[in-house]
């Protein structure tokens, strides 16, 4: 069998998107982990550019409601401890699974963000306070995992739709 990385999204072993959805199947691994670094897997692409996305908007919403500037190095700032925790949770989790599956791939991301900002957070001298910790868990969730299931009822109502 070929190595994951060769293969397209269509080939993966999660691409069904009943396996996406079907906690029961979605976290099997598909061939075992992908080799660290450069990846001809665009699905791994793809789901970091969308998870960072999520980081990036949850610093800038953070940052405009309350009035604080939306300069990039803020914007940056900002979102930095959280992007450590996708990249990291990307590198460590997510090239076990397929990186479009909603329980594995999309709620190790959400935790792992969350964690390693919060750390890095308080590391950094930046408030916790509850309030925000609830939120952003509750941001992070929505749009880590959220874009992951919607991507996946689409592709099921496609399909459903071609039988």
């Amino acid at each position: 069998m070929a190595h994951p990385d060769s293969m397209d999204d269509a080939h993966l072993p999660d691409s069904d998107p009943d396996r996406l959805i079907d906690a029961s199947n979605v976290d099997e691994p598909d061939d075992g982990p992908r080799p660290l670094g450069a990846s001809s897997d665009p699905t791994l692409l793809y789901a970091l550019l969308f998870d960072t996305l999520a980081v990036v908007a949850l610093a800038v919403i953070g940052r405009a409601s309350h009035s604080e500037s939306l300069g990039l190095g803020d914007i940056l700032s900002t979102a930095m401890p959280f992007l450590a925790g996708t990249y990291m949770t990307h590198l460590l989790v997510v090239r076990y699974f397929h990186p479009m599956a909603v329980a594995s791939s999309g709620i190790a991301v959400a935790a792992g963000t969350w964690l390693v900002g919060m750390l890095g957070r308080l590391f950094l001298g930046q408030t916790n306070a509850p309030a925000f910790m609830a939120v952003s868990g509750a941001f992070l969730a929505v749009t880590i995992i959220g874009w992951r299931l919607a991507r996946a009822l689409l592709r099921k109502r496609g399909d459903d739709s071609r039988h």
